[in-house]
């Protein structure tokens, strides 16, 4: 329940533009991938420049996460987490239908602080 509950606080601080909230979910650094939707490779980086990045990108958005069919691995002191999200986003000048992206995601978490890690344990494998 509390890999559920972080994924909910860090998926809600999206969509709340809460960057304080944001803030307290991941560990530093944040491990991302969003090359599965963005073209860009996966990458290290400080937690503040994650989050300054995704304060940028949402500059012009408004969104809300949707995540469905989780696997949850435990492994000691480490949790692998695998989702099913939805994100859609709307443009602050939205009039019509939103941009919904479908997205495989794995997350990494610490039972013992709670904090998503820096993704070095394994992936759980992605259906294809």
């Amino acid at each position: 329940m509390e890999i559920y509950n972080l994924l909910c606080s860090f998926q809600q601080a999206f969509d709340d533009r809460n960057w304080d909230v944001m803030r307290e979910c991941p560990a530093d650094p944040v491990y991302t991938d969003y090359s599965c939707f963005r073209n860009t490779p996966a990458e290290t980086l400080a937690a503040e420049d994650y989050i300054a990045r995704r304060k940028g990108a949402l500059a012009y958005l408004r969104t809300q996460h949707n995540f469905s069919n989780w696997q949850v691995e435990i492994d000691g002191d480490c949790a692998r987490a695998r989702c099913n999200y939805a994100i859609h986003r709307f443009h602050l000048d939205f009039q019509g239908e939103p941009d919904a992206s479908f997205i495989p995601g794995v997350t990494t978490c610490s039972r013992s602080n709670g904090r998503t890690k820096d993704g070095s344990s394994p992936p759980l494998p992605r259906s294809s």
